[in-house]
């Protein structure tokens, strides 16, 4: 098994509950799994689970233990908690285009919609 990494560019859809409130986001997808389809498969499931629509694939990574020393430590967090719970990510959102002057908000993404079955 391996960590590989997907960064995104993403946008909000009308389901999520960020719609109206973020332009867009950088999403960092840190998916623990034992090939890179399958972690491909894992991450765009769970940005569809939060409502999140894939614009663009900006890069992809494969990291592993002597590389991840080497990082600040919140992506060693990311890294480690995607090998505990398989998955975690990391959204570096922008204010819609209408908003000029908007403070920048770090928290935690909640749980899913109800409507979404999948189990990561």
């Amino acid at each position: 098994m391996e960590v590989y990494v997907f960064v995104y560019h993403v946008k909000p859809t009308k389901g999520s509950p960020e719609y109206g409130k973020v332009g867009g986001a950088h999403a960092d997808i840190w998916v623990f799994e034992s090939s890179r389809g399958a972690a491909e498969i894992k991450a765009l499931s769970y940005l569809m689970d939060y409502a999140w629509e894939v614009i663009e694939v900006e890069r992809e990574l494969l990291l592993d233990e002597e590389q991840i020393v080497q990082y600040r430590p919140d992506v060693q967090a990311n890294y480690h908690q995607a090998k505990t719970r398989g998955i975690s990510s990391f959204f570096s959102g922008y204010p819609p285009e209408d908003l000029e002057d908007v403070a920048v908000e770090i928290r935690p993404l909640n749980k899913p919609p109800a409507s979404s079955g999948n189990k990561h």
